[in-house]
């Protein structure tokens, strides 16, 4: 049920996650990829049209990989396997999602959103209250920035619907069990009702 206090206003974001092409491609499934992307872009529609910011994250390394540790072991086997290097063709964004001229996109390396100090600069700058986020994958950057959104107090809308995981009973367990401790998880078109 959705909680009628929670209408969206001038302080919420929109945030698309990781919807870059060695994801959408070879990290979860074409039915899982192709639904995730169909409710991200009717989102992105509707917050385009009441006016809310999209931003988008993209997980990128240098060419040396100087960001990542040893002891990182999910992101010491991606650079075992030599990719999310900036400016690989894989590295960009599934060509679906470009942005407008007037959106932002912010680079992490890191899991979770906020491991760009821009983004969160953004969200201070802008006092932003409210994130909306969509992204794959929901054990990867959906739960990492949850988790991180509510110790900072954000309000937190994740759209069921677009996002997706390899393995379809994670997402499902994350999505009913877990996720709703700390936000708000509903669907693309109930979502698209509080944008108004």
């Amino acid at each position: 049920m959705v909680n009628k206090s929670m209408q969206l206003s001038f302080n919420s974001v929109f945030v698309i996650m990781d919807f870059q092409q060695i994801i959408v491609k070879n990290m979860v499934s074409t039915a899982v990829s192709e639904s995730a992307i169909i409710n991200t872009l009717k989102l992105r529609e509707k917050a385009r049209e009441a006016g809310v910011p999209v931003l988008y994250i993209k997980v990128a390394f240098s060419e040396r990989y100087e960001e990542i540790d040893e002891w990182n072991k999910l992101f010491a086997s991606i650079k075992q396997l030599d990719i999310l290097k900036i400016g690989d063709e894989g590295t960009c964004l599934d060509e679906r999602i470009i942005p407008s001229v007037t959106e932002s996109v912010f680079i992490k390396h890191r899991v979770s959103a906020f491991s760009s100090s821009e983004f969160s600069g953004y969200l201070e700058n802008n006092k932003v209250k409210t994130l909306i986020l969509a992204g794959l994958s929901t054990s990867g950057v959906i739960l990492s920035t949850v988790r991180q959104a509510s110790d900072l107090d954000y309000r937190i809308i994740v759209a069921e619907d677009a996002c997706g995981d390899r393995e379809e009973h994670v997402h499902r367990f994350l999505m009913k069990d877990i996720l709703p401790m700390q936000a708000e998880v509903l669907d693309t078109e109930t979502i698209i009702k509080l944008l108004g």
